[in-house]
């Protein structure tokens, strides 16, 4: 039970993982991090994305993201987006993704980050 409320109050103080760093790997090797998400737009986020390699800045293409074995991990929960997609555009080294997050595995997990999420900013309002 108590592994089970912990995922739930990292998701939720994450902001579904969002707030913290993601690795985009591909063929099992981590070729950039993204960071610093900021909200856009309905449902779109922007990230700040950082090569780790200047090789890697090939791949630098958002749309040959869905046509590679391109994958998403969260480093603070050490999970896998399930299905995010970019809008195919970098914009002064960010790039807009959707979907991009990791989700409850249940709906009582998703109750209890909600009433964490929303007690954290209550309190902090305070």
């Amino acid at each position: 039970m108590r592994k089970f409320l912990t995922r739930a109050k990292k998701i939720a103080l994450s902001n579904y993982g969002r707030d913290s760093i993601w690795l985009v790997e591909l063929n099992g090797q981590v070729i950039a991090k993204l960071s610093d998400a900021n909200f856009e737009d309905m449902l779109w986020y922007s990230y700040k994305i950082t090569f780790l390699n200047k090789k890697n800045i090939i791949s630098s293409n958002p749309q040959s993201w869905w046509e590679d074995d391109f994958k998403f991990k969260n480093e603070y929960l050490s999970e896998y987006a399930e299905n995010p997609f970019s809008n195919d555009m970098l914009v002064d080294g960010r790039v807009k993704m959707r979907a991009l997050y990791v989700k409850p595995k249940n709906k009582l997990e998703t109750f209890i980050g909600y009433i964490i999420y929303w007690y954290s900013i209550l309190k902090n309002q305070v």
